[in-house]
């Protein structure tokens, strides 16, 4: 699922220069029976406007992108891809709580 799309400066691995790059960051997930349950990476794909080199699923980080530590807070998970993890939760605390009231009586 993508998170954002921007353009930066970073080094061409086939032209060898410091362009301009399209850059899409996408969220990875943790699984479970096709359910995303929640984001555990990033991943970026990225587009050299100098030769039109296209890198796919390469690690977001900072050997990637020089201004990693600039640009990172733009690319955050939403809120939302933690709603089924916060529901599975919700609902086993429920059931746990639920099982201690019936031991007692």
């Amino acid at each position: 699922m993508p998170i954002g799309v921007d353009q930066v400066l970073c080094q061409c691995r086939v032209c060898e220069k410091n362009t301009w790059s399209d850059l899409m960051v996408e969220s990875v997930y943790l699984h479970l029976y096709y359910l995303p349950i929640f984001p555990v990476d990033k991943l970026a794909n990225l587009i050299c406007e100098e030769c039109g080199n296209k890198r796919y699923e390469v690690a977001f980080d900072s050997r990637l992108i020089p201004a990693y530590a600039e640009i990172k807070s733009k690319f955050r998970h939403p809120l939302r891809s933690y709603l089924l993890s916060a529901v599975l939760g919700a609902l086993i605390l429920i059931a746990i709580v639920v099982s201690i009231i019936e031991g007692k009586t």
